[in-house]
Parts: C-alpha cells; sequence; structure tokens
C-alpha cells in the first residue's frame, strides 16, 4: 500500500486487517507526489504481487496516476489498486461520510485489496 498524508493511518489500519487474514503487507508513506521516489516506486512493483495507492483526493491525475506511469513504464502491467475520490462531485455533510462514500475507512480499504488480491491469486 501506498498512500499519502491523512490515508497513510487508514493504510496502516487495513494492513493490520489484512495482515490478520493472513496477506503480508508493506505500508509506503509517500509524502510528496512530485517528485516521485519512482526509486521506492519500482522496488514495490517488483517485490509485492498488488500495489494499492490511497489518496484523498480524485483517482485521476494524483498519487495513482503516478504510480501507473511509474509502473507501466517498469513492468508493461502490473497488478495496481488505486484508491480514492470518484471522478464526480460529493456532497456528504461530514468528513468521515465522505471518506465512507468513496471506501476511504481501513475496513473498506482491507476489503477491497484483500478481495483484489484473493481475484488475482485464483
Amino acid at each position: 500500500m501506498i498512500a499519502t498524508g491523512n490515508m497513510v493511518a487508514l493504510a496502516l489500519e487495513a494492513a493490520t486487517e489484512l495482515e490478520a487474514q493472513g496477506f503480508s503487507v508493506r505500508v509506503i508513506d509517500m509524502h510528496t507526489v512530485k517528485p516521485l521516489d519512482v526509486d521506492v516506486v519500482n522496488r514495490a512493483a517488483q517485490e509485492c504481487d498488488l500495489v494499492v495507492s490511497i489518496e484523498e483526493h480524485s483517482i485521476g491525475g494524483g498519487l495513482g496516476s503516478a504510480l501507473a506511469e511509474v509502473i507501466a513504464e517498469l513492468l508493461g502491467a502490473s497488478a495496481l489498486l488505486r484508491l480514492g475520490f470518484p471522478d464526480e462531485y460529493l456532497h456528504f455533510a461530514s468528513y468521515e461520510s465522505y471518506l465512507a462514500r468513496a471506501g476511504l475507512t481501513a475496513q473498506l480499504i482491507a476489503d477491497k485489496a484483500g478481495s483484489h488480491l484473493r481475484d488475482w491469486r485464483a
């Protein structure tokens, strides 16, 4: 999991849940998107079955897009799951409801990543 900003804490919680399910999980705090730490991304893409980007941002044009570019150049194709806000206007009363609607809670992140990995391994 490569997360940025406030999503790092949720990634750590999701990692704990996934490890309880038997997955080995690495969490990377990508503190800057530009410039992107390409060496760290390359190493994660080569060593992990799945790279999950988690950002408090639209999935287009942010961390997930930057990771997709690096991974595509490195491997041609790889497993990448981008989690973030959908490319639509969301209006909810609280920050927490906004995150939940976008699937950005520790449990939803763990559920999506675990499901993706189980499908990929099948």
